[in-house]
């Protein structure tokens, strides 16, 4: 969900009438695109973050199961800005329809056993500040030995600078239109708090 141009293509998808689901942990990282996907006609539904329920892991995707063009896509990588555009990963698609049933069925069976999402229900993010903007943040070590750092994030601030900070180090990239940015940022060591600003707003994370 932190990667726009996923989250766009299901909400158009959703506005031209397909019936798209989706399946996942919840996660206040995601609220924005989750609203977004729920005006857009997006049937979402969530299963709790914790260690008594079903964590969803897959990185599937089921098309027109039952129908001539079905098909499914199934890989390691998740739907984000780091895997699609930086890492190796691996994805294969088939139409071999014992595959698309197998794995449509187990979809739809989690699907049915997951509460669906409520925008009106979603926790009001960390970080909120007095002027209502507000931001969360995430990071990753990218790359330990040049103590390179990925930091993701999510924001009601689109179209604005964010910096990250830590250790001395600073790093800045503008947020996209939902208010996500990736920000590489160079020197910190794994471990360190990463503070961010954007918009008025301030959140903080760490490796």
């Amino acid at each position: 969900m932190d990667d726009n141009a996923v989250t766009s293509a299901l909400a158009a998808a959703a506005r031209r009438g397909v019936s798209v689901t989706l399946t996942m942990t919840a996660d206040s990282d995601w609220d924005t695109a989750f609203r977004e996907l729920a005006g857009a006609g997006v049937h979402i539904r969530l299963y709790p973050d914790n260690s008594h329920a079903l964590y969803i892991h897959a990185k599937a995707i089921v098309a027109d199961a039952g129908h001539p063009g079905q098909r499914v896509l199934v890989g390691s990588e998740n739907f984000s800005v780091a895997s699609l555009d930086y890492n190796r990963e691996l994805g294969i698609t088939t139409t071999d329809p014992a595959v698309v049933t197998a794995i449509n069925t187990t979809l739809a069976s989690d699907y049915a056993g997951a509460a669906p999402y409520s925008p009106a229900a979603a926790p009001k993010p960390a970080g909120t500040q007095a002027s209502g903007a507000w931001c969360t943040a995430t990071a990753s070590v990218y790359n330990a030995s040049d103590h390179e750092n990925n930091v993701y994030v999510h924001s009601d601030r689109p179209d604005q600078n964010a910096t990250a900070s830590a250790g001395g180090y600073t790093h800045s990239y503008q947020t996209n239109g939902s208010g996500y940015a990736l920000i590489y940022l160079n020197g910190p060591p794994p471990g360190a708090q990463i503070t961010v600003t954007v918009g008025g707003a301030t959140c903080t994370t760490s490796d």
